[in-house]
């Protein structure tokens, strides 16, 4: 059997680990995962460990990626910054479809 290999393109050696559309979601958990990173989507809800001034501690997320846009739940404020420092100050993440 063919060891699987974790690439920037995604898993080789799994078959059906692509679809037309890029990686299937399964997929993607596995690199994000084997990458260290948080699997996170778009339109999930980020329970922070410090609050905000407005006095919420929850964010959506608006865009994903080597940074994330997020807006406050409690005022609307939206902020940029970069998925690394945004990754050490999230408590939870709750899935929203």
């Amino acid at each position: 059997m063919m060891a699987a290999m974790i690439t920037r393109a995604g898993i080789m050696g799994i078959p059906g680990a692509f679809d037309a559309g890029g990686m299937i979601p399964s997929t993607q958990s596995i690199w994000c995962e084997a990458m260290g990173l948080m699997v996170i989507k778009v339109g999930d809800v980020l329970t922070m460990k410090k609050k905000h001034p407005c006095g919420s501690y929850t964010w959506r997320t608006l865009r994903i990626g080597a940074d994330f846009k997020l807006k406050c739940t409690g005022c609307g404020h939206e902020i940029m910054s970069p998925r690394r420092k945004i990754e050490k100050s999230i408590k939870s993440v709750k899935e929203m479809d």
